[in-house]
Order: C-alpha cells, then sequence, then structure tokens
C-alpha cells in the first residue's frame, strides 16, 4: 500500500515538473529593444511571431511606464488591431519604414472587437500606455529610430 502511494506521489511530481517545462508561456521570452522616443527611453518587446502578435499585451493587467512593444510587419500596409482581452488602455503608433508616424490611436475601450487601424501604410505598430504618446508630445511625421534588424 505503502508503495503504491509513493508511486502516485512521484507521478504526480513527474506530471507537474512535466507540465510546467513544456506548458506556453508565450510573450515570458520576449526580445527587447530600448527605443527613445522624443528623448524619453522606452523599454519595448518585440512581438515577431505570428503568435506573439497575436497575443500581444493580450491579458495583462498592467504595463510598466516607459515600457511598450512593437509589432513588426514586412512591408509598409493598413494594419488592423483590436483590443481583445487587452485589460489595458493603449495608444497604438502606426510607424512607416522611413521610421515616421503615420497614425496615433488611444484605445481607452479595453476588451474590445472594435478594429483600429492606420489611414496610412506602416510597417510597424508601437503599442504604449495610453496617452504616453500626448504626454512626450509624439505626433505625426515624427521619426522614431527602429533599428534595421527589427
Amino acid at each position: 500500500m505503502a508503495k503504491n502511494i509513493i508511486i502516485i506521489i512521484l507521478l504526480i511530481i513527474v506530471s507537474l515538473i512535466a507540465f510546467s517545462f513544456f506548458r506556453k508561456t508565450p510573450n515570458t521570452s520576449l526580445d527587447t529593444i530600448n527605443l527613445v522616443l522624443n528623448n524619453h527611453s522606452y523599454q519595448i518587446e518585440i512581438a515577431r511571431t505570428s503568435k506573439q502578435k497575436e497575443i500581444g499585451l493580450s491579458n495583462r493587467n498592467s504595463l510598466c511606464s516607459n515600457c511598450g512593444m512593437i509589432f513588426p510587419f514586412e512591408k509598409d500596409k493598413i494594419l488592423p488591431f483590436w483590443m481583445k482581452s487587452t485589460l489595458i488602455p493603449l495608444d497604438l503608433v502606426w510607424i512607416d519604414s522611413n521610421n515616421k508616424i503615420t497614425d496615433i490611436i488611444t484605445a481607452t475601450e479595453t476588451n474590445s472587437l472594435k478594429i483600429l487601424q492606420n489611414t496610412k501604410p506602416a510597417k510597424y505598430v508601437l503599442e504604449l500606455n495610453a496617452l504616453d504618446s500626448q504626454q512626450i508630445g509624439l505626433k505625426i511625421g515624427d521619426t522614431i529610430n527602429i533599428p534595421n534588424n527589427l
């Protein structure tokens, strides 16, 4: 009987270890870059893969100040975004391949299926805490120095 209990306990332990090792933990190991936006330094996570882009900043309760996420795409185009499962208000900043800001939208409506998109083609979408772009004075036409290897 004691042997069976030990075997069951060992199986539970092995199962827990396997689960923690193999479970997917998206966005916990994203690459980051430092971007300077109007003389303000930001630590920006990079959503490179389709899965990382799909998850984005969803299901997070907060975003640290001077933090954000950037979504690089292959070429300039219209890039629709939504706030599904996004629990924090965000600024969405679209940036073209010449590193110029094309559009800025503040999304205060969280967990929404409303589509937010740029009016001019862009290659990147940068997400910051809501109203950060206004507070640091970002505006359409400004240049953001995005590394070439992004």
